[in-house]
Formats: structure tokens, sequence, C-alpha cells
């Protein structure tokens, strides 16, 4: 194939000869907005690259991404032939291009709606915020739960100390020292059962 034959322009005239509706002015807004449409298309694929290079899970969900990333810049390119077509007319170039950006437009709408379908199954912003949010006030609960523990911990010791050293010196000569005492160990007791309860509650998921 002589590929000559597509960059040909012998036979074709450029856009602006095509009928003498084409002014000055008509013919700026035209190619101005289509530049403009041709670098956004340009500009787009380039940021979803980066939510492109996203380690997914999924290898159709990357292929998708980057078929769409194409469609978009090929479109882009159709946009900046249309400018170029004012200067310079290869249109079986140009239609050789339209046609590939069909089939990847076609490929692309076929396989969008998985890529949706799995998208779809993240979870919204509204509720990674409120796990967010659950994660903020368990973390809070445990830490109170911490901090009375701790302080639950030390009045235990310094009533266990206070007990050994009754015990030690054998300071018990009254039937209210016994009382004191029996009253003390009622309360290590009852101590041990606090502790014990907060620990279970703490550790409860």
């Amino acid at each position: 194939m002589d590929w000559n034959w597509l960059w040909d322009t012998s036979e074709f005239v450029t856009r602006n000869h095509c009928g003498p509706g084409w002014t000055p002015e008509l013919i700026g807004l035209y190619i101005v907005s289509h530049a403009i449409i041709a670098l956004a298309y340009f500009a787009i694929p380039i940021e979803l690259y980066f939510l492109y290079r996203k380690d997914w899970d999924d290898p159709h969900t990357t292929r998708v991404f980057a078929m769409f990333m194409s469609f978009i810049f090929l479109c882009g390119l159709t946009h900046l032939s249309d400018v170029a077509a004012f200067y310079w007319v290869p249109y079986r170039l140009y239609t050789l291009l339209y046609v590939i950006t069909a089939i990847a437009s076609a490929v692309t709408a076929l396989n969008l709606p998985f890529l949706v379908a799995r998208l779809v199954r993240y979870p919204s912003p509204a509720f990674v915020n409120k796990l967010n949010d659950q994660l903020r006030e368990e973390v809070q609960r445990r830490a109170e739960a911490e901090r009375e523990f701790a302080r639950r911990d030390e009045i235990l010791k310094a009533r266990l100390s206070n007990l050994e050293d009754v015990l030690k010196n054998n300071k018990i000569k009254t039937v209210e020292d016994l009382q004191r005492i029996n009253q003390w160990i009622h309360e290590r007791n009852r101590a041990i059962e606090e502790l014990r309860k907060l620990v279970s509650e703490w550790e409860t998921p």
C-alpha cells in the first residue's frame, strides 16, 4: 500500500474554500473552539493517568481505564484535525483517524458498564467518613478505659500495700483493727472485680 496516498492533498481544498459562508470571524470562532476542545481532550487523559496509576486489584478495571484515556485522546486529535483542515487537508488520513476513533469509542462504550459496575461497589465518601468517626470514637473510648484502668490499678496497689504492711507488722491488736482489715480485704476484692470488668469491657470489640 502506498502510504503517500493517505497524505495526498491534491484532490481536496481547505475548508475555508468550501463555500462563501466561511467568513474570517466564523473561521476564527471555529478554530478557537475546536482548539480549546482538543486541549481539554489532551489534558483529561493526563489527569486520568494519575487515577489509572492506582494499584487496582482488578486488571479489567485498569484495561478499561487505558481504553477510556485512549478514546479521549483520539477525540482530541479529531478536533485538532478540524482545525488543521483550514490549512492542510489529507482527508484520507483524517478519515483513518475517525475510523480508529470510532472503533476505540465503540470498544470503550461496550466495556465501560463493567467498570462502572465495579466502581459502584467501592464505599462512598460518606460511608468512609462514618467509619472514620466510629474509629475515632473507639480510639477515644479505649484511651479513656486505659486511663481509668491505670487509675484503679494504682488504687488497688496502694490498698494491697497497706494490707501487706499491716499483716507484716502484726498490727492487729483490737477488734476494730480486724474489722478494718476485713473491710480492706472486701474493698480489695471489689477493686479486683471492677478491674476485671473494666478489662473485659475494654477488650470487647
